[in-house]
């Protein structure tokens, strides 16, 4: 007759021999690790972002990256005003006088248009959403990376995560 494996059951599970061998401080040191190199991550672009910030703030109003994103807060504002159904199919301020159909999602319109209710203070509110929003949605794409590398186990997932925070075209990618 053979021994049952020591912690009973769990040893075809291999959790037996961890529960024999006693406390594992390498795992804890391991997620610890993970856990700053993320805050790091994290606090490394929310920094940039916020020097960028500098740059596209004006006396004369906001100052954004693409035209695109002016469209986007034209629409917006259009949708905030209630000038403006929730899907705007035809614009006329741009490509004036015979306008455009934009090729834009209308979801993206609609965050900016409940953030800015959000924060309450009308055309400099929906302003501040504009420029709070893409720092928002990085954050999240950092986060969603680094979920899926965890996920799929890859050993270099802190080190993409942080090169991808202190990149320049992620930086440009979610910049107002």
């Amino acid at each position: 007759l053979k021994q049952p494996a020591r912690g009973g059951n769990l040893g075809a599970l291999g959790i037996g021999k961890a529960m024999s061998t006693g406390f594992h401080w390498s795992k804890v040191l391991q997620i610890a690790g993970a856990v700053v190199l993320f805050a790091a991550s994290i606090a490394s672009f929310l920094t940039l972002q916020k020097q960028r910030e500098k740059e596209y703030l004006h006396v004369f109003g906001p100052a954004f990256v693409d035209g695109d994103c002016y469209a986007r807060m034209t629409r917006a504002r259009l949708i905030l005003d209630g000038q403006a159904g929730p899907v705007i199919r035809h614009h006329e301020f741009e490509n004036f006088p015979e306008g455009t159909r934009p090729h834009t999602t209308a979801p993206l319109d609609w965050i900016l248009v409940l953030c800015a209710k959000a924060l309450r203070g009308g055309q400099s509110a929906l302003d501040r959403a504009g420029f709070t929003l893409p720092v928002i949605l990085g954050v999240i794409f950092l986060a969603g990376v680094r979920g899926l590398l965890g996920f799929l186990r890859a050993r270099w997932a802190g080190a993409a995560v942080f090169l991808l925070a202190v990149s320049p075209v992620i930086a440009h990618a979610f910049s107002p």
